[in-house]
């Protein structure tokens, strides 16, 4: 389930959420954040421990476009990693 984890500053009259994580496996956490002071105007997300920041090719405010490419990256690189993992078997082995 995505969290709203976007922090505003006090004087912020429009609380526009920017950031959100998902956690799963008790230690995976994907964070994914809109207008990221090095990207701004994009999407961008991490999975920690597995890829760092990683833009999502969106430069339109769509939370739930975003959520959906974010989950769709993950899945490649965590399925990519298990392919190179049993790669590696099959030559050791």
């Amino acid at each position: 389930m995505w969290r709203d984890i976007s922090s505003f500053r006090q004087g912020d009259t429009k609380r526009i959420p920017k950031a959100f994580e998902i956690k799963f496996h008790g230690r995976y956490r994907v964070v994914l954040v809109w207008n990221h002071m090095n990207y701004p105007g994009e999407w961008v997300c991490r999975l920690q421990g597995i890829f760092d920041d990683r833009r999502l090719g969106l430069k339109e405010y769509d939370v739930d476009k975003a959520k959906q490419t974010a989950l769709e990256i993950v899945t490649e690189s965590l399925s990519n990693a298990l392919e190179e993992v049993k790669a590696e078997q099959n030559l050791s082995g």
